[in-house]
Formats: C-alpha cells, sequence, structure tokens
C-alpha cells in the first residue's frame, strides 16, 4: 500500500513538472499564461558594473545564436523596464535569501534574470537555454521567425554541495 502511495505520488509530482523538462528542477515553479516572444528584434539589457554582466550578455547573444540562429542585440539601458521584447540580466548585491539565489521571471514583455552573484545570474541564463532548446525542439517557433518561451517565474538556489 505505501509503495503504491508513493508511486502515485512520485508520478503526479513528475507530471507538474513535465512541461518544463529542466535539470536540476528549481526550487520553486510558478507557470503563467502566455508566451514570450524572442524575435530578431529582442534585445538584451544589462547594466554597466564591474561583475562581468557584460560578459553574460555576450554569452547569451552567441548561445541564443547558435541555437536559434536569431542574431539579438546587445545594449547598456537604464530604462529597460520601459522597453519591449527585451532580456535584462541585473545584480542586485542586497538581495540576501538562503544559498544565493537567482530568479527568472518570463513575462509577456520581457525576460528577467536576477541574482546577487553573476554566477547566479549564469545559472538562470542556464535554465532559460534549456527553455528556448526545448522550445526550438518542440516547434514552436512560428512561421516567421519568432520562438515562443512559457511565461513563469522561477526561483532557485543551490540545494546540493558539490
Amino acid at each position: 500500500m505505501k509503495q503504491n502511495i508513493l508511486v502515485i505520488f512520485l508520478f503526479l509530482s513528475a507530471t507538474c513538472f513535465s512541461q518544463l523538462n529542466i535539470v536540476p528542477m528549481p526550487v520553486e515553479v510558478k507557470i503563467g499564461k502566455g508566451d514570450f516572444v524572442i524575435n530578431d528584434k529582442t534585445t538584451i539589457y544589462f547594466l554597466p558594473s564591474k561583475m562581468g554582466l557584460e560578459t553574460l550578455a555576450t554569452y547569451i547573444q552567441q548561445e541564443i545564436k547558435n541555437r536559434t540562429g536569431l542574431n539579438l542585440q546587445i545594449a547598456i539601458n537604464r530604462n529597460y523596464q520601459n522597453k519591449k521584447s527585451n532580456i535584462q540580466l541585473s545584480l542586485d548585491l542586497y538581495k540576501v535569501k538562503t544559498g544565493n539565489p537567482c530568479e527568472l521571471k518570463i513575462s509577456k514583455d520581457q525576460v528577467s534574470i536576477e541574482g546577487n552573484q553573476t554566477e547566479n545570474i549564469f545559472y538562470g541564463i542556464q535554465t532559460l537555454l534549456q527553455l528556448i532548446e526545448q522550445s526550438a525542439i518542440e516547434k514552436q517557433a512560428t512561421n516567421n521567425g519568432q520562438l515562443l518561451i512559457p511565461q513563469l517565474a522561477i526561483s532557485d538556489y543551490p540545494r546540493f554541495p558539490y
């Protein structure tokens, strides 16, 4: 009986996150409604800092180009909130939570990757790249060269010591 309950629980847990296929599975995932569209007008924004955000912006630009063929622009911008179709990398040194978290938020108009260290933003980029790859594999690209990424919010931090 206990084994049956365990099997049912594991099945239901896996079913809840089966549409994401993110490894490792984030600590918290909230799925939204709708999609963010990545196309040739999407821009990667970052604020200048000594913490390596420009390097991360270049990295995500190259990875998206390699995986989708889309060549996104990179811009330094302090008013990114007013822009549509953007990917924002931001460092919040004052954000103190357990395990140095990363937050990835995908809305209709923007993707926001925020962390209190550049390595956490890098991990958020890895999650976004997995979503992009999954979207491309599932052929969610529209006819006019756009790629659809599901709206969601992810909060994550390292759970296992390495």
